[in-house]
């Protein structure tokens, strides 16, 4: 079947064949090399897309690790804010209710001189008694007592709102880089 074919295309012929297949063998060549240089190029991006890929995780990782120290340093600040000034805030009772012990005995003291300045004005040698004008003693006994009473409530809310306010200002300032 062969023989007749190539005697029916004749010796004219062959060497256009020819050209044909070398042109068709070397366009299959320029082909094969183009899909190996395309193959090669995917590959490479792909490198690079996936060492980029690892670059952007490190870096989120990385900087999730820096929020979360930065975090734990501001709750550790403010932690300790919130201690010093419980502890500022413990004095200033301890202090008041020494306040107010000291308070009670000059209380103490001033209604037994109260006392005794009474005692002193119902003795006999006395002058001729008179009408009762009140008893100027206990009064300023008792505005004392008031006063006493009034400053030491008024102090111990200024303690109180004092430290609660200082710490507050140091919250605010450990939570500022």
């Amino acid at each position: 079947m062969l023989t007749w074919i190539v005697s029916k295309i004749g010796g004219a012929l062959w060497p256009a064949i020819a050209t044909v297949g070398v042109a068709l063998t070397l366009a299959l060549s320029v082909q094969t090399y183009r899909i190996k240089t395309a193959k090669a190029e995917t590959a490479q991006v792909r490198n690079a897309w996936t060492l980029d890929r690892a670059q952007a995780t490190e870096a989120a990782l990385a900087q999730t690790s820096a929020y979360r120290i930065e975090e734990q340093r501001r709750q550790t600040a403010h932690q300790e804010i919130i201690d010093a000034a419980n502890q500022k805030i413990s004095v200033a009772r301890a202090d008041a209710v020494i306040a107010d012990a000291a308070s009670g005995r000059l209380q103490q003291r001033v209604a037994s001189l109260v006392a005794a300045a009474r005692e002193a004005t119902r003795h006999p040698g006395t002058a001729a008694p008179s009408a009762p004008a009140g008893d100027p003693a206990g009064l300023l006994a008792d505005l004392q007592r008031r006063a006493d009473q009034a400053a030491g409530d008024m102090a111990r809310i200024a303690d109180e709102r004092g430290a609660a306010g200082s710490s507050c200002v140091a919250a605010y300032d450990s939570l500022t880089p």
